[in-house]
């Protein structure tokens, strides 16, 4: 992707001995914006990953850690709002067009033209997604500079010179409560439920893995342990969308091209169902206290 600008370089650099908060949230928000910059650069299906992962990351960060930055924390995440939309948008159409590419091998070689229009039609979508991301990235260079001021000096409270391992894994805490309430939920977890859960994963994750260096090993087995609950409930996502799409593509076409849609809609419900059996043993890899004693 090319912006009307270039894109700062930003410096991460190695954290002391025993960091302080302010160590850790410079170099958290710093190793972000830098892995931000450097995929912004790139339209292909990774580079569009990378950055969509980075900006999930800094706005995960700026609220789990927001009582400790003096202000202008909610703007910055509301203001990268847009971005995260925009990847996120190239980055669906990405998904699909790969999980359905991998499963097409299955069909009879009669059935692929249909699921070859189809994949056609969504790497049609992705370039007018993109071009969507290519627009807003002409408007960028303000909030890049925002981000770039952030990722060098952030604006701390007072207070930012004690020990981050005594200061930040309560707040780490905070965000694990939240996932472990809305896993305790009664009743059963439909797709907007598994989905909320996926989310609070992510956040109590990425808040792991920023204050791990501070805490050791632990935090990174914990870190661990969520990406594999974050996957799996990924995966999940996934197939329900794809089985969306396949049904419905399905349904406004003639029966004999509808077959093969159905067969690729049926390998997405098995995933789904997968998914489902898959993650609660995941969430209870991850809900081990020996996993949280650094919290």
């Amino acid at each position: 992707m090319n912006a009307t600008f270039t894109f700062p370089e930003i410096q991460v650099h190695d954290l002391p001995d025993d960091p302080s908060v302010g160590a850790l949230l410079t170099r958290g928000l710093s190793r972000s914006t830098a892995r931000l910059f450097t995929n912004l650069s790139g339209s292909d299906p990774e580079s569009i990953h990378q950055a969509r992962v980075a900006t999930r990351r800094l706005r995960s960060d700026l609220r789990t850690f927001r009582s400790l930055l003096t202000g202008g924390a909610s703007t910055l995440r509301r203001d990268l709002k847009p971005l995260a939309a925009l990847l996120g948008e190239v980055r669906d159409r990405d998904v699909f067009i790969i999980r359905i590419a991998d499963n097409v091998e299955v069909l009879d070689e009669a059935d692929r033209p249909v699921v070859e229009a189809l994949l056609g039609a969504y790497g049609r979508r992705r370039e007018e997604s993109l071009v969507r991301l290519h627009v807003y990235l002409g408007t960028f260079e303000e909030l890049a500079v925002r981000l770039t001021a952030w990722a060098c000096s952030p604006p701390l409270e007072a207070g930012s010179d004690r020990r981050g391992r005594k200061v930040l894994p309560p707040l780490v805490r905070r965000r694990w409560r939240r996932l472990e309430s809305a896993v305790r939920e009664p009743g059963p977890k439909d797709g907007a439920a598994l989905h909320r859960i996926r989310v609070l994963t992510k956040r109590v994750r990425y808040g792991a893995e920023l204050v791990a260096p501070a805490v050791g090993r632990k935090a990174d087995r914990f870190a661990a342990a969520a990406a594999i609950v974050q996957d799996v409930l990924g995966d999940h996502h996934d197939a329900v969308v794809g089985h969306r799409v396949l049904v419905s593509t399905a349904r406004r076409l003639a029966p004999r091209y509808a077959v093969a849609l159905g067969q690729l809609a049926g390998l997405e419900l098995v995933q789904r169902r997968q998914a489902e059996g898959d993650w609660e043993r995941a969430f209870a890899a991850l809900n081990r206290k020996e996993l949280r004693k650094w919290m």
